[in-house]
Formats: C-alpha cells, structure tokens, sequence
C-alpha cells in the first residue's frame, strides 16, 4: 500500500485567487513558470486512473472538477518549490521518491503509456507534501499537524504570488477543489477505465 495520497489537499480554497490572462496553450503562470494545457490533461487522466470508485457517491465525478484539481496541484507545486528555495529548504527526492514497491504498483494499475507521467505526478505532490513537512515542523507539533501548518504556510504565500490561472476552469477562493486519491486506489492490478470514475 502507498503511504501517500497523489493529490495534494493543499488548501485549494484560497490557493487561486488571482484568475487572469494567460498565453493560448498555457492553464497558469505562476511568478513567470508556465503551465501548459497538455500538463493538466496528462495530470487529470492520471486522476481519472487512479481515484477510487468510491471518490463519488453520486456518480463518475465532472472531468472538469478533475482537471480544476489538477491545475490547482500544480499551481501549489510551483508555490511550494519556490517557497522551499528561498528558505533555503533542502529536500532531498529520497524524502519524496516513489520506492520500487510503489513503482510496480503503478505499473500494475496502469497502461505502460502512463506509468512514466503517473510517477511524475506521484513525486511532485509528494515534494509539496515534503516542503510543507519541513515548513510546518515545530517542537510539540505531531506529522500531522506540521503539514496542515506547512500547506497553510504554503497557501498564504500562492495568495501573494503572481498566479494567473485560465478563467475557464473557474478555481478561486469560492469554488474549493479537494479531490484526493487515497491508497487504497492502488489495490488490485486492473487498470480501471477513466470514463468509470471521471466523466471525460
């Protein structure tokens, strides 16, 4: 089982919300990084892969709802990694770095096609959780209660940023995104289809 969830619950609430004009093909800029159109897609269908068929008890969820996620998880990565390098925050990728058990998991569950952009999106949200880890440590705190800190941390620094995100996928402060995929995602070796989870 993973000991990680893939989607950052990174207080999307109050991570977007400054929405603006952005380049045709880009979803977001973020102090300058784009954020490409094709990124989010490749990030929501791995979403799609990977939630469980429970995420929903009404049903496949939106693809839209997915892809707001998606755009919001790299939005926050991007918050996060520039965060870390000017607090001169050192994480290390054994601190984030799927193991080789994880691995053969996601090649299990998944198209060989997707395994590479799977991992890749697996250990990005991984370094956020690892940044907030370290931003949120104080003495007394428990693991859990520094990383609810370290993305509140986190959060209030996107919300000074110069983040641009298409109009289109309609994130800000009054349209939350909390999508999650848990571990038990990954049990079973079936690749399950998108359009059973995600309405794409």
């Amino acid at each position: 089982m993973l000991n990680r969830r893939l989607v950052s619950l990174a207080a999307a609430s109050v991570l977007l919300a400054a929405c603006g004009q952005v380049h045709p093909g880009q979803a977001a800029v973020v102090d300058g990084v784009p954020i490409s159109m094709k990124r989010v897609d490749t990030t929501a269908r791995i979403y799609c892969r990977l939630l469980p068929g429970s995420a929903s008890a009404n049903g496949p969820i939106p693809y839209a709802t997915v892809r707001r996620q998606a755009v919001s998880d790299l939005v926050f990565a991007v918050v996060a990694r520039n965060l870390a390098a000017e607090r001169h925050l050192d994480v290390a990728a054994a601190e984030f770095a799927l193991t080789a058990h994880e691995i053969a998991i996601v090649r299990r569950r998944l198209h060989a096609r997707q395994v590479s952009a799977a991992i890749t999106v697996a250990e990005q949200n991984g370094r956020t959780y690892a940044i907030a880890d370290r931003l949120g440590r104080k003495k007394g705190r428990s693991a859990e209660m520094a990383r609810e800190a370290g993305l509140r941390i986190i959060a209030r620094a996107a919300s000074s940023r110069r983040v641009h995100v298409d109009p289109r996928f309609g994130v800000g402060v009054d349209s939350p995104s909390t999508l999650s995929v848990h571990d038990d995602a990954f049990q079973g070796s079936a690749a399950t289809s998108a359009t059973q989870v995600c309405q794409v």
